[in-house]
């Protein structure tokens, strides 16, 4: 069996546009690119998306927080709380997930999912039409040993690689975050993503070289006042 080539993450701006191609996908599943967006937001696999009940979401302050079941742990009842909230990198999708959930949340019972026309046995229909958007991908080219830019389509756990890969590069998650936020029991999938090179290595020194000059400084102030 032929593996998959290793898809490089697109940035977030990028991704938002390949998730408005599944508005014109089809009109059946109108929910297609809100669902695509709450599985990148949370990081959530496709089962664990479409198990999401009214009552594991909630809306406080400043967020929206969703209760995801782990359900590739050995215990289901594991429960990992994600947060959704506008910051200004995850607003386009945040504001995809909130406008559904505004308009369709009060219509439903307390045990009902929330994807109410999604049930499981449809999982391949999602897969089905998000294999219908096609985008420009880099992709790890393993006999040439480098990465070569190619058409790909989309799928459910694309999103979930990108998630990952965003939190590391801009959100600064370390590895035991990374663990908690993707529902992973070992560190393995999370030392994937988190990989230290010379200039995460450089960029520390400077960081600590600048903190040391501040301090010295203030300290010269604080004698000439004294």
């Amino acid at each position: 069996m032929k593996k998959r080539p290793l898809l490089m993450a697109i940035k977030p701006r990028e991704l938002y546009k390949v998730i408005k191609k599944l508005f014109f996908v089809t009109q059946s599943l109108y929910q297609l690119p809100f669902f695509a967006s709450f599985c990148y937001l949370t990081g959530a696999r496709i089962s664990e998306a479409l198990a999401v009940r009214k009552r594991d979401i909630s809306f406080e302050e400043d967020c929206i927080v969703v209760n995801l079941r782990t359900l590739k742990h050995k215990d289901f009842n594991v429960v990992r709380q994600i947060p959704i909230a506008p910051i200004k990198i995850d607003k386009p999708f945040y504001k995809l997930v909130y406008d559904y959930l505004v308009d369709n949340i009060d219509t439903l019972k307390e045990d009902e999912p929330i994807w109410f026309q999604f049930v499981f046995k449809t999982r391949w229909l999602i897969n089905k039409y998000f294999k219908k958007v096609r985008f420009k991908v880099l992709m790890l080219d393993e006999e040439k040993k480098q990465w070569v830019e190619g058409e790909w389509h989309l799928f459910p756990h694309y999103l979930r690689h990108c998630r990952a890969s965003h939190l590391v590069a801009h959100f600064n998650f370390r590895e035991y975050e990374l663990m908690k936020f993707m529902g992973w029991v070992d560190s393995d999938s999370a030392k994937f993503y988190i990989k230290l090179d010379y200039r995460d290595l450089l960029k520390k020194m400077y960081q600590a070289d600048m903190v040391l000059e501040l301090f010295n400084r203030y300290l010269r102030e604080e004698y000439v006042k004294s």
